[in-house]
């Protein structure tokens, strides 16, 4: 591909926010390097659009980036603009987020993530063939010309102006495509994934919390997810010496179509959108039975569900170029957590080495967990949509023995002010912040929080004690509750953010009250804590027991199976 520059311009973003950003604090005396009068830069040339007067107004909100923007470059570049037109679509939500902290310390990345260094597009580098191009801020986007002779980019975007020269150095070959574009109606509340150093958290809810860290990748243990070996083992003696739960949970399980070795795989595509378009359910249903096969395999030793499991891991990890979407933190954290779940069994226990791997820097499966997965996870939000981070953080590290990302996922955990243990569930009477939303939110952070916990277990620290079993008291306020009994409530425990989802409530919600195997959640929390600690949990176990056995299931919010993969 030619070296390309562009300025597209997307309908994408009104931020509101004035603070600089704090982890970028400008000096108060900052050189700035003497421009020619006769030199347009590139912020001349958006400042002189009147359709980029809400770009030109967001690169002054991060300290830097509008001297960075005004310097004269010596230097082939490409910068996507988006239009007015793409901020006035972005939506309730990217407008509230960008008002938060943490949507003002995500501005500054997002900026990087439209600005190509080091080449220079125009449309004619582009056909029907889908192209990556790699950005400043190292996440990829895709590009492509589409039937109508338009550039797309990433599905979502439609190049409306284009081959626009911003400024002409005669020494330099500097041709600044401008590429208008609108948003279509994809996902235009398209939030770029972070790159780069993770903030601390500085909240403490534990005395020390070095003991739960990682000094060093050999300090991993594998397999060590959901699953160690022990676990995997306990499965499979049980299931063969026909000992329930596990037996009869794995008669059903063993039968569902996402267990089968001749399953008929849905994907893989190049690039993913959870969203306002949506087209994740393919990778939902491949990462569902990749993970049933694998357990499949581990359980039979059958060579069919091997490959099956193998060769769906292998296709996704070898095709997938992007994640988009508003919504693409939940598909992460739940698809992309079985998926690396069945990727953990498949590696240390069937010995399955990806396809793309090498010494010289591989291709496959870990590159696109790295650099898709773990890294667009890494900015966690509140409440359940944080959980969900958390918890996929956690087993991304581990498979990829990533100490930095363990710590910071793990230190968030127990002290993030929004998304931890402590910030979800009152410590005196298990209240969840999500209670007041509806039970549905409120009993799958629980699961969400005990499925990191277990994260925690395999790789040898107890998270499930933490806050004097505090987990199990938020399980036993929600059972109760969803047994119809009467919970006392406390409206000023609610979440961060809470204007994002019309909080904070007045009242305990009703809303999907009950308990039922469509929302498999209480097993974990049932064998986890009664059959194996032996503590007393009534209401949880009355939970458990209405609940009846986990089974088949519509989403990948939850692995379900419970009597085959929690029991003990």
């Amino acid at each position: 591909m030619k070296s390309l520059i562009f300025l597209p311009i997307f309908s994408a973003f009104q931020l509101v926010a004035s603070e600089k950003l704090s982890y970028v604090a400008e000096p108060q005396e900052v050189y700035v390097a003497p421009k020619a009068a006769s030199i347009k830069t590139l912020l001349d040339f958006i400042d002189s659009r009147e359709n980029l007067s809400n770009l030109s107004a967001i690169l002054r909100e991060p300290a830097g980036f509008a001297k960075a923007f005004d310097t004269a470059p010596t230097w082939a570049f490409t910068f996507l603009a988006p239009s007015n037109e793409a901020f006035e679509n972005t939506g309730v939500y990217y407008n509230s987020f960008a008002a938060t902290p943490k949507g003002k310390w995500w501005i500054g990345n997002l900026i990087n993530h439209h600005y190509i260094p080091n080449s220079r597009l125009t449309t004619s580098d582009f056909n029907s063939t889908l192209s990556r191009v790699q950005t400043a801020s190292y996440l990829y986007i895709n590009a492509l010309m589409d039937d109508n002779e338009q550039v797309k980019i990433n599905s979502v975007a439609t190049v409306t102006e284009s081959d626009i020269p911003v400024t002409s150095i005669p020494t330099l070959v500097l041709a600044t495509i401008s590429l208008v574009a609108q948003v279509s109606n994809a996902s235009v509340n398209d939030i770029p994934g972070i790159y780069g150093p993770l903030p601390a958290v500085a909240v403490a809810n534990v005395d020390n919390i070095n003991p739960y860290l990682k000094e060093s990748p050999g300090d991993f243990a594998h397999p060590g997810l959901w699953h160690s070996h022990d676990d995997l083992e306990r499965i499979r003696k049980n299931v063969l010496s026909n000992k329930d739960p596990w037996a009869s949970t794995f008669a059903n399980f063993s039968t569902d179509t996402y267990s089968l070795s001749n399953y008929t795989m849905q994907g893989p595509h190049s690039v993913l959108s959870r969203g306002k378009v949506s087209n994740y359910t393919s990778f939902a249903h491949d990462a569902r039975a990749a993970w049933q096969n694998a357990l499949m395999w581990y359980i039979t030793k059958d060579q069919a569900h091997w490959d099956r499991s193998t060769t769906i891991l292998d296709a996704w990890g070898s095709n997938l170029t992007d994640i988009i979407g508003i919504d693409r933190s939940l598909m992460i954290g739940l698809d992309g957590d079985l998926f690396v779940n069945a990727a953990e069994i498949m590696r240390w226990e069937g010995n399955w080495t990806e396809a793309g791997a090498s010494w010289r820097g591989g291709s496959g499966f870990s590159n696109q967990l790295y650099w898709l997965f773990s890294r667009q996870a890494a900015v966690i939000g509140q409440a359940n949509y944080g959980m969900v981070s958390i918890k996929s953080l956690l087993s991304f590290a581990v498979y990829l023995d990533d100490v930095t990302l363990y710590n910071y996922a793990m230190n968030a955990f127990i002290n993030d002010p929004c998304a931890s243990l402590f910030a979800m569930y009152n410590s005196k009477t298990g209240q969840s912040i999500e209670s007041g939303r509806d039970q549905s939110h409120t009993m799958s952070g629980i699961a969400w929080t005990a499925y990191a916990a277990r994260v925690g277990q395999t790789q040898g620290v107890d998270l499930y004690e933490l806050g004097g079993n505090l987990l199990l008291k938020a399980a036993e306020y929600t059972a109760a509750y969803n047994l119809n009994q009467t919970v006392s409530y406390d409206p000023a425990w609610h979440r961060c953010e809470a204007v994002l989802v019309g909080a904070p409530w007045p009242t305990i919600s009703d809303y999907d009250r009950g308990v039922s195997n469509a929302q498999p959640v209480w097993d974990i929390i049932y064998y986890q804590y009664v059959v194996k600690r032996k503590l007393k949990a009534p209401w949880t176990t009355e939970a458990q027991n209405e609940e009846g056995p986990e089974g088949a299931v519509s989403s990948n919010d939850h692995p379900s199976w419970g009597g085959l993969i929690w029991a003990y």
